[in-house]
């Protein structure tokens, strides 16, 4: 990294083949930080946010119900 404090962001896309992943075909994520140059290596936190919601073997739910799920 440049000395400097600075922002960064780190972006991933992946698509998926629709024949098989008919309800979910293109995933994005991204991390904005702010860093600088340190003196010793640094490890740079990064979270996401992961949901577990339940679905039918489609991955459908019925069309005007109340959903819920844990995120984790």
């Amino acid at each position: 990294l440049p000395p400097e404090s600075a922002t960064y962001k780190v972006a991933t896309t992946i698509n998926r083949n629709p024949a098989v992943h008919r309800a979910g075909t293109r995933i994005e994520a991204s991390w904005t930080f702010t860093s600088a140059r340190t003196e010793a290596p640094a490890t740079l936190p990064v979270s996401t946010v992961r949901f577990l919601p339940r679905l039918a073997l489609d991955s459908t739910v019925p069309a005007g119900g109340k959903q819920t799920f844990p995120v984790v």
